[in-house]
């Protein structure tokens, strides 16, 4: 994979999707993505429908795809995401 994700970039795009966002059952939902807080606060999710990113305390993460392709699509996302409302 020729990107990586950087936690502090997830979570200004978590932060960017919770403000600017619609509220959902599922979370915040903002340009294919979407946000969501786990029951303790500290946990926090972003997803697109294929990936799924957890960030964790402390700024670690784990990521659910199923490809590396997938993967990437994501974080050019991402970064789609900071570029349009940052």
């Amino acid at each position: 994979m020729s990107e990586k994700i950087e936690a502090g970039n997830a979570l200004r795009a978590f932060q960017t999707v919770i403000d600017n966002g619609t509220k959902t059952d599922e979370g915040y939902e903002l340009d294919g993505l979407v946000a969501n807080t786990g029951v303790d606060g500290y946990t926090v999710t972003l997803s697109d429908g294929a990936v799924t990113l957890t960030l964790m305390f402390h700024q670690s993460f784990s990521v659910d795809s199923p490809n590396a392709r997938a993967t990437e699509n994501f974080i050019k996302r991402l970064d789609a995401l900071l570029d349009k409302y940052q």
